[in-house]
């Protein structure tokens, strides 16, 4: 019960402004496909902005990276902020566009496996909850005897 309420506080924040996990998967890529957009048009800063509002306005403020680290794994959070940074670091150093769209290629699709898994987790934590309840409570057992007032 303890992991179910914990696992739904850390959900809550991103589920007030987003249905799931691949909403904010999805609305991160636009944002990363933009920042390609900037780069190709030749700026650089303003194309690391992106990538830094993407980064701290969706991954770190609506508690993704902290899921990820909790419901897969801190290898992960940590392949997809050092994804982040190379992207960064080939803006900076005039990567070719190109190298650029496929490094945020697999950025995103980091995103979105890792938005597929939460999603599916969270689902599989309802469902197994739920199950449990109601075998709980259709089971005559001499522990709700024990409950009951009368």
């Amino acid at each position: 019960m303890v992991l179910l309420i914990s696992m739904f506080s850390m959900t809550a924040f991103a589920a007030t402004a987003h249905k799931s996990w691949k909403a904010v998967a999805d609305e991160m890529g636009g944002v990363l496909d933009e920042s390609y957009d900037i780069y190709a048009s030749g700026d650089v800063k303003g194309a690391k902005d992106q990538v830094n509002f993407a980064y701290f306005g969706y991954y770190e403020k609506l508690g993704f990276e902290k899921t990820v680290m909790g419901y897969i794994s801190g290898d992960r959070a940590t392949q997809v902020e050092y994804q982040f940074s190379m992207i960064k670091k080939a803006m900076t150093a005039g990567a070719p566009n190109s190298e650029i769209r496929d490094a945020l290629d697999v950025l995103e699709q980091y995103l979105r496996e890792d938005a597929g898994q939460l999603d599916g987790e969270e689902e599989r934590a309802l469902a197994v909850f739920f199950a449990s309840l109601i075998i709980t409570a259709s089971r005559p057992s001499s522990f709700w005897a024990r409950l009951s007032p009368i």
